[in-house]
């Protein structure tokens, strides 16, 4: 999604006025990140509910609330924020990229919190894993399918955060 983006970009340096490659590069390159932190966000709910909810210091439903509910709150500000950047007005501009900068700082301290979550929760299920009861969690465990699945999510994760840092 991110290189469909980047062609919207490359479109906009022929003709910087075409509607259609801005709406490209808009969607691509801000809802695109956030669409696939926000499957990282579930990806880790089912995670707990297969290896065990005893060693998550949240309920696994409140995975869902908090990451995805702050992604949807960043999205929204920053959208606000590039509305009112792009209005023209001298004094909106300023609000709107200040705006845009506030959603960028939420997504950011989102993407922290729940890479601490995520460690922690990791951590002290390593710990435990001798008392894993669920069958199902022993057989995913020792899949190499389910061990390069985790690993590609947390490539994509540190992916989006490096992102959105440099943003």
């Amino acid at each position: 999604m991110e290189l469909v983006g980047y062609i919207g970009r490359l479109m906009m340096n022929s003709n910087p006025w075409s509607d259609t490659a801005f709406r490209i590069q808009i969607v691509c390159l801000i809802l695109g990140p956030s669409l696939m932190s926000g499957s990282i966000d579930l990806v880790l709910k089912h995670v707990v509910l297969t290896f065990g909810s005893e060693f998550s210091r949240i309920p696994a439903k409140w995975y869902t609330w908090v990451f995805i509910g702050a992604d949807i709150t960043s999205i929204v500000v920053q959208a606000i924020g590039g509305a009112l950047a792009s209005s023209g007005d001298a004094t909106t501009i300023d609000i709107g990229n200040n705006m845009m900068l506030a959603g960028i700082i939420l997504q950011v301290v989102q993407l922290v919190a729940f890479g601490i979550v995520t460690l922690e929760y990791g951590v002290r299920s390593y710990r435990h894993r001798s008392e894993l009861a669920s069958l199902r969690t022993k057989s995913a465990e020792s899949l190499r399918k389910f061990k390069f699945f985790a690993w590609s999510c947390t490539v994509a994760y540190f992916a989006i955060l490096i992102r959105c840092c440099y943003r």
